[in-house]
């Protein structure tokens, strides 16, 4: 009995100090986890990213994105972006000249390698080392005054991208298994959620452009942090990063974790996972801790102090500067985000600290709802359709019939009012058919895969491309589903519709074909024109100078040619000076061939989004 009760009483304190360090420390050994991304000492792989780098940045359905980062003169950007049931939000904070701007926007989840929030584009070019960022749009100031604000560049990494709880030593998780030793399994599992989950922190630079309403373009690097976090780790915390101008970064994190128990009832057991990176000049990296929390309170005169988990270094001791800035936003996962940024000086040097507290709010936020026409993904055998009308679903999908075959069919379907002229789209998987069955096609396309090749060397491909797809044969398969599908009509459009021909921030209008008044038998050849001119030299140089896929799959419109009547080109941004605000319309009796040629002079219509007001400039003959 006495034995007993001596284990009992031992019980407790043998977990906290034997148990949990060997269990831990035999987990970290069984089941290792990639700390970063790219292995530095092979230059070859963190030029060229393998396959699970892009699954593991491609945007996710449930997380949270954070991109922060501040300039020289104490100018910073703050983004973050919520996707939660199919919707993403984005929260824009920017401060230029001591002043700072703030708006939301709202958008549905469509694509896994972008994020259009609105005048927000948020694009993916390499997985961790390279993004596009561009806003084109209003921000309100402290009193409410909108600015129009134009922010675009690029980001580009400094650090690889770290597992952010991968090189937590297990005090980082004292607190869980503290309050209630005896459930080791329980507090294990928990601790293994937080140590192999997919939080990436990295460190880069956004090199960017910015210009306020009529203002002077000033050009901006923006150094701060990259942050990812799945919902399900999202919890009520308090997180701290500064990256410094002697080249050191430091982030970290403080969760305070809560269960829920029977019925709605949650309880706080007080628990926290406090953990820390330090991003070091000479490029190693550091678990950190903080010394104490209560010098991140924004009135707190304490030195900011973190200490190193492991190895012989120094304390890193920051003192506070001034305050820049506060502000606060309700977040659509039920949380309330509340960011202080203000001035850090470490020694001889100096950054911008920010401090993100989020905390719960009590009552619950209803699901936003979004009026805008989601759209469609085709599915199964419907991928596989080489023939389909506009009425049909299917052609809803980018990927199947191209940006302007898509727009054309969601047109379409969104209300009577829009007067479309009948058509079809020969699809993508026309075009991939037809590749496979001509296998020169086939291996002259695989040639613009080389990488740093001349332009010389992409010209002649692609001639070579243009010249077999001309002299090829349509399937008579294909020729007879054109055929049964053709809307009835004297004359049609035939026209190109490249998979990502149109961005939200680029375009390559005018690049490829579009053939006016064509009859039905000439479709066959202009069909093939059509094909062909996804390669040429002009085409591939846009490509190849903005980083786009230079061999995307091909679709080709064939709508009725309505020859009379009114034709436009609409902006859904001033050309001029980039507003968004102002929708302008350029309109002419006639083909609106007459517009893009630049032939004849249209009439022109300005729109103000805002304040609905319209102006009609009568320029035409």
């Amino acid at each position: 009995m006495f034995i007993f009760l001596l284990l009992v009483f031992l019980s407790a304190p043998l977990c906290k100090y034997i148990v949990y360090p060997l269990l831990f420390a035999f987990l970290k050994w069984k089941r290792p986890v990639r700390k970063f991304t790219a292995p530095t000492a092979k230059i070859r792989d963190i030029l060229n990213p393998d396959k699970d780098e892009w699954e593991m940045e491609y945007v996710k359905k449930e997380e949270i994105i954070t991109i922060s980062g501040s300039g020289e003169d104490d100018s910073f950007i703050f983004i973050q972006i919520i996707t939660k049931n199919g919707i993403h939000t984005a929260h824009i904070r920017i401060f230029e000249q001591n002043i700072l701007y703030s708006g939301s926007y709202d958008a549905f989840f469509s694509d896994n390698r972008t994020i259009t929030c609105g005048p927000l584009l948020i694009e993916l070019r390499n997985p961790f080392r390279k993004w596009r960022i561009n806003f084109r749009g209003y921000l309100q100031d402290n009193i409410g005054n909108s600015h129009f604000i134009t922010l675009s560049g690029w980001w580009r990494c400094v650090t690889n991208a770290r597992f952010f709880y991968s090189n937590a030593p297990l005090k980082s998780f004292k607190d869980i298994y503290n309050n209630m030793p005896m459930k080791v399994a329980r507090n294990l599992l928990f601790m293994e959620k937080y140590r192999r989950g997919n939080v990436f922190h990295q460190m880069g630079e956004y090199h960017a452009e910015i210009k306020i309403g009529t203002g002077d373009t000033v050009e901006h690097r923006y150094r701060g942090l990259r942050h990812r976090n799945p919902l399900d780790l999202e919890h009520s915390s308090t997180q701290f990063h500064t990256y410094l101008n002697d080249g050191n970064a430091i982030s970290h994190r403080v969760n305070d974790i809560t269960y829920v128990t029977r019925g709605s009832h949650t309880m706080s057991y007080g628990e926290r996972v406090s953990h820390g990176i330090a991003f070091r000049a000479d490029h190693s990296v550091r678990p950190i801790t903080l010394h104490n929390s209560q010098s991140l309170e924004s009135e707190s005169m304490i030195p900011i102090q973190f200490n190193f988990s492991s190895g012989k270094f120094l304390p890193i001791q920051m003192r506070k500067g001034r305050k820049l800035s506060h502000f606060t936003f309700l977040r659509e996962d039920n949380k309330v985000v509340d960011v202080t940024t203000f001035k850090v000086h470490y020694t001889l040097f100096t950054g911008v600290g920010f401090v993100v507290r989020v905390s719960e709010v009590l009552k619950e936020i209803p699901a936003k709802q979004l009026d805008s026409f989601p759209e469609y993904h085709a599915f199964g055998t419907e991928k596989l359709r080489q023939v389909l009308p506009f009425g049909h679903r299917a052609c809803q999908d980018k990927l199947l019939t191209g940006g302007k075959g898509a727009n054309l069919a969601r047109l379409q379907a969104i209300t009577n009012d829009f007067h479309v002229p009948p058509g079809i789209v020969v699809t993508t998987a026309a075009f991939n058919e037809h590749i496979e069955v001509n296998s020169s096609i086939k291996e002259a396309i695989q040639l613009l895969d080389q990488c740093g090749k001349s332009a010389d060397y992409y010209e002649e491909v692609g001639k070579e491309i243009e010249q077999l797809l001309i002299g090829s044969k349509v399937s008579e398969y294909l020729w007879n589903e054109i055929k049964e599908w053709l809307p009835n009509s004297e004359y049609y459009a035939v026209r190109s519709s490249a998979v990502g021909e149109d961005g939200a921030d680029l375009s390559s209008a005018g690049q490829l074909e579009s053939y006016l008044d064509v009859v039905e038998n000439d479709i066959y050849e202009k069909l093939k024109l059509c094909w062909a001119s996804n390669f040429r030299r002009e085409v591939l140089n846009y490509r190849k100078n903005y980083g786009q896929q230079l061999n995307p799959s091909m679709a080709v419109v064939i709508q009725v040619m309505d020859r009379n009547g009114v034709a436009g080109v609409m902006f859904t941004a001033n050309p001029v000076n980039l507003d968004r605000g102002e929708i302008v319309i350029n309109a002419l009796k006639g083909s609106g061939e007459l517009i893009v040629s630049g032939s004849t002079t249209p009439d022109e219509i300005h729109v103000n989004r805002i304040s609905r007001d319209v102006v009609i400039n009568k320029l035409s003959d």
